[in-house]
């Protein structure tokens, strides 16, 4: 698995990031602005490949890259009814290092941020509940 980072928190990349390591990495991130990626090193040629995130001001995007097999697929963050009320006096769109995001793409839960990084390190994967 490996880990890149950019933003105010770089690290760099690791090709052999530990567990400990990355969390400490996306805490980081998470605290300040930045970005996290997780990389699937060695890993089926279709299926997950690649997790990011994004975070500034306390909204995070989350994307998943998936090889179907035919193309590379962006799978993104599905809201909660709890994000979506806490955005709800947001504008439409909300502008992450110089790119406008609808806001229904955005997390603002950093315990969320953090379970699905953990699944990805752990399993390759993330719930396709949390991800279409």
């Amino acid at each position: 698995m490996g880990d890149g980072s950019s933003g105010e928190t770089s690290e760099g990349t690791k090709a052999d990031a530990t567990f400990e390591g990355m969390l400490s990495n996306l805490k980081k991130t998470l605290n300040k602005s930045g970005s996290v990626s997780l990389a699937l090193i060695d890993g089926p040629e279709v299926g997950p490949q690649l997790l990011q995130l994004e975070t500034q001001g306390g909204k995070s995007l989350l994307t998943l890259g998936v090889d179907d097999g035919n193309d590379f697929v962006v799978r993104h963050y599905v809201q909660t009814e709890q994000e979506a009320n806490a955005l709800a006096a947001e504008p439409p769109s909300i502008k992450i290092f110089g790119h406008y995001w609808d806001k229904q793409l955005l997390c603002t839960d950093k315990e969320i941020v953090t379970a699905v990084f953990t699944e990805f390190f752990e399993t390759g994967d993330v719930s396709k509940d949390q991800f279409v």
